[in-house]
C-alpha cells in the first residue's frame, strides 16, 4: 500500500498524497519503535535487574517528537502551497488507491464494530476501531479532493482543496 501510494503522490504533484505517504511512514516508524522497545525493556540481566523500563519513556519521546516534526513539515508545506496553488494532474493513480482504501478500512471498522461487545471494555480493538476509522476518513478526504481536481482540473481555486486536505491529515497526526 505505501509504495502505491508513494508512486500516486509522485506523479500527481499532491501535497494531500505527499501527507498520507509522511503519515504512513510515521505510523510504521511508531509501530516498529513500539515493538522493539516491548521486546527489549522487559529483558532483565545481572545489571538491570527489572528491566530496562525507561526506555519507554525515551521511545515514548522519540515518537512525539517525529509527529511533531511530520506535523508542522506537513503544514509548513501546505500553507505554502496554499499560497501559492498548483495544479494537480495524473491523479486517477491516486483516485483508484485511495477509492479502494476507504472500502477495506470501512471494510474493517464495521467489522471491528460487530466484534466488539459493549459489555467488555476492550481497549485494543478500541484502538483498532479509531485506527480503521481516522484512516477511513483520510482516504474519504482524499477520494473526495482527487475527484474534485480530475473534475474541475483548470480552477485554480479547486487547487486549494490539495492544501486543505493536507492540512486535515497534519491534524490527524497531531490527534495520534
Amino acid at each position: 500500500a505505501f509504495v502505491c501510494d508513494l508512486f500516486a503522490a509522485y506523479f500527481s504533484n499532491s501535497l494531500a498524497l505527499n501527507s498520507e505517504v509522511i503519515r504512513t511512514l510515521i505510523e510504521v516508524f511508531a509501530i516498529f519503535i513500539s515493538l522493539m522497545l516491548v521486546k527489549h525493556t522487559h529483558k532483565q540481566n545481572q545489571r538491570y535487574t527489572y528491566g530496562l523500563g525507561k526506555l519507554e519513556n525515551f521511545g515514548s519521546i522519540v515518537i512525539a517528537l517525529s509527529l511533531t516534526i511530520s506535523f508542522y513539515f506537513i503544514l509548513h508545506h501546505a500553507i505554502i502551497r496554499f499560497q501559492h496553488p498548483a495544479p494537480l494532474h495524473g491523479v486517477e493513480l491516486g483516485l483508484f488507491f485511495n477509492s479502494f482504501y476507504l472500502l477495506k478500512n470501512i471494510w474493517f471498522y464495521r467489522r471491528l464494530f460487530q466484534l466488539a461487545n459493549p459489555e467488555q471494555n476492550n481497549c485494543l480493538l478500541d484502538a483498532q476501531k479509531r485506527a480503521y476509522l481516522i484512516c477511513a476518513i483520510v482516504n474519504a478526504g482524499l477520494v473526495f479532493t482527487l475527484s474534485v481536481n480530475y473534475l474541475f482540473p483548470h480552477e485554480p481555486k479547486v487547487w486549494l482543496l490539495d492544501s486543505l486536505m493536507s492540512m486535515l491529515i497534519a491534524a490527524f497526526i497531531l490527534f495520534s
